[in-house]
């Protein structure tokens, strides 16, 4: 997961780059949920995605995502 996130910021801050906070952010709302495609759980993530308008907002849900995803992992071992 912690890959697919930070390909996902790296995408992000490129497209933001190219082409404008707007329009790069629109565009990786549509990326965005390929990234997460498979990892199991992510509909709320997607959702926080889709309503995200500015960088910010899309890099705090994926970092906050891969957190989340991290401490399941850590406490499932646990377990």
């Amino acid at each position: 997961m912690r890959d697919k996130v930070e390909i996902a910021l790296l995408h992000l801050r490129r497209l933001v780059e190219l082409k404008g906070e707007k329009i790069g952010v629109m565009e990786m709302r549509n990326h965005a949920s390929w990234y997460l495609k498979g990892v199991k759980g992510n509909g709320q993530t997607t959702e926080a995605l889709n309503e995200a308008e500015i960088e910010p907002e899309i890099r705090d849900v994926l970092q906050n995502s891969q957190q989340e995803r991290m401490e399941q992992s850590i406490e499932i071992q646990e377990a």
